[in-house]
């Protein structure tokens, strides 16, 4: 019971209880017959007590499992354990340290190094001085700071000298002490006494130094200011370093300031440093075994249950990525803390969701896309706010996806511009972009984001060895379906992941039968024509498969039987459009040749063609265009000569007049065409 703010909360609870005693005692020979004859006659007094008991205690529980729960999350203490053998050099410098002249000495590390451990580790170690650590930033502001020492002060004084601090706090009713003085400052950046009693501010100073070095007598106080890295303005940094320097007006005063030296003088400059503190002292580097040892001891501990035996932590630590392995990407303390708490509290949201929830996300994605949060926020955000160009031009960079596979050089050279325009964006975050190249070996990539993103697996989401079970046997994932049958939107998102699932499947076989599976589910062909609109909608977005497209096409007009020939002008249209504004030349083009060879069976090639026309928005003598529409009819397997029929009206855009850039349409024989073409090439 030695410190002073201890007493006065024990004379506060004494004061206040014998208050209570005295009012109960007054009360009691005037109620405790009419409360005996209540609750003689009323069980269900008794009752409510218990309840009220019951559900206290229930409380109590609870709030103790959450806190059970919240310890498994790593914060700052974790550390504590850590480097305790590299605290001697800084222990040294204090035990050597024999002036009573103030010292100011910066711990330099950087950003998650491990400084506040490092103190810990020090102040268990410092038995014969004082040691005093502030927080710098859960003090949150300068007031609360030199309230903090204040305080401290007086409980060292206190202990040593209970006169001195006696006298010391009746001369502070009718005079400003050195700390109020300072607080008023530092609000009104000036120091103004107008008391009658009041002392200069050297006096005030003066005084409490000899108090307080009276009171340390052969000791001396070690000063650990941490958390000045958190600080964001310059000013409260400022503010700190000026704190620094009025501690330096006492004796036997040391401080340790832990700092990312180069984070700090970003802000207030390096020379700024030199002048705050009297030498620098660069804590030991941890070393690679150092953080594997953590994680193969602590954080796999702490992870086990969530760790399936095939795919243990140790095996996750050591997977290739390029010239690396996991583990070297890790460098400090901080961002395993960050890495392994946002992994644990998904996980254990999962868990308590979903039991089974590991075989419908690996361990292994969340905890990579963690860890990438943890070494790079900026880019973690570019991954989440477009994650489809992140795997286009990642999967190109090192997967070489893109390109190869065109055989077109129009298509080739828009694929490329792509790649060309945002490969910078992606470079300038470094080595970091290896690990998300990981993530796109994942067969199950849309779900496993989607999972990651609402920490929930729901009902028509499907695992590894359910998708097997598709592919053997069709009825199980018509059930599936089914008992779906009252949610419309959940049917629609299981069958949008099942077509996600088969984008990185490499075997033919397997993706023909998941989609004539997904054509049997779905019974209207209008309906599955729409969900192949709404993927082509999407394809440039979501990086849709161009193969798994080009069967789903097929599979469409498999099963089309036509009615009308007004319905099949109207379908033919629509299609036509539909496909048109799909950016990919490959994939378009494929398409239209799907469509074209379906409908040349159904003699419905003339209208096809008309259609197809009209709907590439040709512009009359344009070359480029003309020449990019010769390019679809080739593929098509047509000549212009033969593609065109010269009674047939084809529409052409031109502009309104020569001095409008406003455009119209006319409608041209398909003779007219060709005299179109033929003039263009001949110029």
């Amino acid at each position: 019971m030695k410190n002073i703010v201890f007493y006065k909360k024990l004379f506060g609870f004494l004061t206040i209880l014998f208050i209570v005693i005295a009012i109960l005692f007054k009360l009691f020979h005037f109620s405790k017959g009419i409360f005996f004859i209540y609750l003689e006659n009323n069980i269900f007094f008794v009752i409510t007590i218990f309840a009220i008991l019951y559900l206290v205690c229930k409380e109590y529980n609870a709030y103790r499992d959450n806190k059970i729960e919240e310890n498994m999350l790593l914060d700052d203490d974790v550390y504590k354990n850590l480097n305790t053998n590299k605290t001697d050099g800084v222990k040294n410098i204090i035990e050597n340290y024999k002036s009573d002249n103030f010292f100011s000495l910066a711990l330099i590390g950087a950003w998650g190094s491990g400084k506040s451990s490092f103190l810990w580790n020090l102040q268990q170690q410092i038995t014969k001085d004082k040691v005093i650590y502030l927080n710098v930033w859960k003090l949150e502001n300068i007031q609360n700071i030199l309230q903090e020492i204040e305080k401290e002060f007086d409980n060292i004084i206190f202990e040593c000298n209970k006169t001195g601090w006696a006298i010391h706090h009746l001369k502070s009713i009718f005079i400003r002490d050195y700390f109020s003085t300072l607080s008023k400052y530092f609000l009104e950046n000036k120091i103004n006494i107008n008391l009658s009693f009041s002392q200069t501010i050297q006096e005030s100073k003066n005084e409490y130094n000899m108090l307080l070095k009276e009171s340390l007598k052969y000791k001396k106080i070690v000063f650990m200011l941490d958390e000045i890295d958190r600080l964001d303005s310059k000013d409260d940094i400022l503010n700190i370093f000026k704190v620094i320097r009025y501690l330096a007006s006492f004796d036997k005063v040391f401080t340790i300031t832990a700092i990312d030296i180069e984070k700090v003088g970003e802000k207030v400059g390096l020379d700024y440093t030199h002048k705050i503190f009297n030498s620098k002292y660069t804590i030991p580097i941890t070393t690679k075994s150092e953080i594997h040892d953590f994680l193969k001891v602590d954080i796999s501990k702490k992870l086990s249950s969530f760790i399936t035996k095939e795919n243990n932590f140790e095996k996750l630590l050591r997977i290739k990525v390029k010239d690396k392995i996991l583990i070297d990407y890790i460098n400090t303390y901080r961002e395993i803390k960050n890495c392994y708490n946002d992994t644990y509290i998904l996980c254990q949201s999962l868990e308590n969701g979903n039991k089974n929830w590991n075989k419908y996300i690996d361990f292994e994605f969340i905890f990579i896309l963690n860890l990438i949060k943890s070494l790079n926020f900026d880019f973690y955000i570019k991954i989440m706010k477009d994650k489809t160009l992140t795997n286009l031009v990642l999967g190109e960079l090192f997967y070489k996806k893109i390109t190869s596979s065109s055989n077109y050089s129009d298509t080739k050279e828009k694929d490329e511009k792509v790649y060309i325009e945002n490969i910078k964006d992606y470079e300038k975050f470094g080595e970091i972009i290896e690990l998300y190249t990981i993530l796109l070996r994942n067969r199950n990539l849309e779900q496993s984001f989607y999972v990651y993103e609402h920490y929930k697996i729901y009902d028509y989401m499907f695992t590894e060895l359910e998708y097997k079970e598709f592919l053997e046997d069709t009825t199980k994932a018509k059930e599936k379906f089914n008992k779906l049958s009252y949610k419309p939107e959940e049917q629609k998102s299981f069958i949008i992941f099942l077509i996600s699932h088969i984008y990185g499947d490499e075997k033919i076989e397997n993706v023909q039968s998941i989609l004539k599976t997904i054509k049997g589910l779905i019974i209207s062909n209008d309906e599955y024509l729409n969900l192949i609109y709404r993927l082509l909608e999407n394809f440039d977005d979501r990086g849709i498969s161009r193969q798994v497209i080009e069967y789903m096409f097929k599979i469409y007009f498999e099963s089309l039987e036509l009615d009308t020939k007004e319905d099949s002008r109207i379908l033919i249209e629509n299609i036509n459009e539909n496909i048109s504004k799909i950016t990919n030349t490959k994939l378009k083009f494929d398409l239209y040749k799907i469509a074209y060879d379906y409908f040349k069976t159904k003699d419905l090639q003339s209208d096809f063609k008309v259609s197809l026309c009209n709907s590439q928005n040709l512009i009359e003598l344009n070359s480029s265009d003309f020449s990019q529409f010769i390019k679809l009819i080739e593929h098509l397997g047509e000549k212009q000569d033969s593609f065109f029929e010269d009674k047939q009206q084809y529409m052409l855009w031109t502009n309104y007049d020569d001095a409008s850039s406003m455009m119209t349409h006319y409608e041209y024989s398909g003779k007219e065409i060709k005299d179109i073409i033929n003039k263009g090439n001949s110029n």
